[in-house]
C-alpha cells in the first residue's frame, strides 16, 4: 500500500502542466488559512513544518509573513518543487525532506508549529493515527497542530472506488487511480483529537478544519 501511495503522489506532483498550476495557486493573493495565522502570531510562534507540503504554497505563505518553514513530502518532486519556489522567492528556510507522515525524519519537539493541508484524509484510518502521533512528536509541548480533512462529495462518491475494510474509499481508475480519501467527518476529527485542547474547529468550508494545542 505505501509503495501505491507514494507512486500516487510522485505521478501527481509530475505533472506537464503542473507549472502553471503552481502559478495559478501563487496568484491568488489572500491566505485562506487566516485562523491559523492569526494563532501562531498571536502566541508569538517561529518555527513551522509544512507537513504533507506538497509544492510549497502553504509553506511560502508562512514564510512571507516571517515563520521559518521547514517541510516534507512523500514525493520527491514535490520536495524539490517547495525548494525551488521558496529559493526563487529569495526565502530562506531549513530543512524540506522527503519522508512519510506515518515515519517524519524530523527529531521530537523540533517545531513551534506543524501544519497539515489535507494530507491525514488521503490514508487508511490506522495510517492517519500513526501520523498524528509524528506530528504531535516533532511539535513542541504547548506547541500548535493545523490539521484539515477533504469532506466527501457527490463526485468523490461517484468515481470508480472501491471499499477497504476501515471505510476508505481507494479509486481505480482516471488521475486519481490509487489515491486513498477516508470520509471523516466531524465526530472522526474529534475523536482523533480527543483530550487535546481545541482551539479552533470549522466544517463550512468543504473541509473539517482543527486547530489544537499539543499536550
Amino acid at each position: 500500500m505505501s509503495d501505491t501511495k507514494e507512486k500516487y503522489w510522485d505521478f501527481i506532483w509530475n505533472q506537464p502542466d503542473l507549472p502553471e498550476k503552481i502559478k495559478f495557486a501563487f496568484s491568488v493573493k489572500k491566505f485562506d488559512k487566516q485562523k491559523i495565522l492569526d494563532i501562531l502570531k498571536k502566541e508569538n510562534k517561529k518555527t513551522i513544518c509544512d507537513a504533507g507540503c506538497g509544492f510549497g504554497m502553504y509553506a511560502l505563505y508562512f514564510a512571507k509573513y516571517g515563520f521559518r518553514v521547514s517541510g516534507f513530502d512523500v514525493s520527491q518532486q514535490a520536495v524539490t518543487a517547495a525548494q525551488k519556489i521558496l529559493q526563487e522567492n529569495n526565502f530562506l528556510f531549513d530543512s524540506f525532506v522527503v519522508s512519510s507522515i506515518t515515519d517524519v525524519h524530523f527529531e521530537d519537539h523540533r517545531f513551534d508549529a506543524v501544519f497539515s493541508n489535507s494530507v491525514l484524509d488521503h490514508m487508511m484510518l490506522c495510517d492517519a493515527q500513526k501520523g498524528i502521533a509524528e506530528l504531535e512528536r516533532i511539535t513542541k509541548e504547548d506547541g500548535i497542530i493545523y490539521l484539515s480533512f477533504d469532506i466527501l462529495d457527490e463526485e468523490d462518491e461517484r468515481l470508480p472506488h472501491e471499499i477497504l475494510p476501515d471505510g476508505s474509499y481507494q479509486y481505480t481508475q482516471g488521475n486519481r487511480s490509487g489515491m486513498i480519501l477516508y470520509p471523516h467527518t466531524e465526530e472522526s476529527v474529534r475523536e482523533f483529537v480527543k483530550g487535546r485542547e481545541i482551539l479552533f474547529m470549522d466544517c463550512s468550508k468543504g473541509q473539517i478544519e482543527v486547530i489544537y494545542r499539543n499536550r
